[in-house]
């Protein structure tokens, strides 16, 4: 009934940025889907943060920080 959405941007340093929202799958619902039903960037940043958070090349963004334990991102 949900999915995390994960995108993966370049940035100008060579670097990449995720950005990550939850929401409804298109291929279940694609009505509630399109109108953004659900739609919850908080939960997906959390989510994806957290899964990150013990790779020593995530850098967590000030949102994440908030989103999420900050000891278990600056850990």
């Amino acid at each position: 009934m949900w999915q995390y959405h994960v995108r993966l941007t370049p940035t100008a340093d060579r670097r990449t940025r995720v950005w990550a929202h939850y929401e409804r799958p298109a291929w279940r619902q694609p009505v509630r889907h399109y109108r953004g039903d659900g739609w919850d960037a908080d939960e997906g940043v959390r989510e994806v943060a957290s899964l990150f958070a013990t790779d020593e090349r995530f850098e967590p963004s000030a949102r994440a920080i908030a989103l999420v334990d900050r000891d278990v991102l600056t850990a």
